[in-house]
This record gives structure tokens, C-alpha cells and sequence, in this order.
């Protein structure tokens, strides 16, 4: 479960970055002392967002994890 999902922010993350690259040449004109291409803003966001998304998926299934399935299924 965890795997997956990790897997979809990866994918949500490389299209962002395709996404922020070419929209950055659209608005070149409204970026102050940072270049289109410089990869520096593009790293940093990334892995803010990658470890707030292993922080959202990480707490959900460590909690599901410490569920007994037979009592679940019990009720």
C-alpha cells in the first residue's frame, strides 16, 4: 500500500516538474533573480513535496497496520 502510493506522488512530482518547467518559459518576465532553468527551485520543492507526501502516506498505513484483521472482520 505504501509502495503505491509513494508511486503515484513520484508520478505526480515528474509531471509537476514537466509541467513547472513549461509554464516557468511562459512567465519568464514575472521571475525575479531565478532563470527558467535553474534546477535549484525545482529540486527544493520537489522533495518538500515528496516528504510531505511520505509523511501522508506513512501515518495512515503504519495506523492501518497495527490492525488486527481478524477483529475487523469480527465486526
Amino acid at each position: 500500500m505504501l509502495r503505491t502510493d509513494f508511486a503515484c506522488v513520484v508520478l505526480g512530482i515528474g509531471a509537476g516538474l514537466i509541467i513547472a518547467r513549461l509554464a516557468a518559459s511562459a512567465i519568464r518576465g514575472m521571475l525575479f533573480d531565478v532563470g527558467a532553468a535553474e534546477p535549484g527551485p525545482y529540486a527544493v520543492v520537489a522533495m518538500l513535496l515528496a516528504a510531505a507526501a511520505a509523511a501522508a502516506c506513512y501515518v495512515p498505513a503504519t495506523r492501518a497496520a497495527r490492525i488486527d484483521p481478524v477483529r475487523i472482520l469480527r465486526d
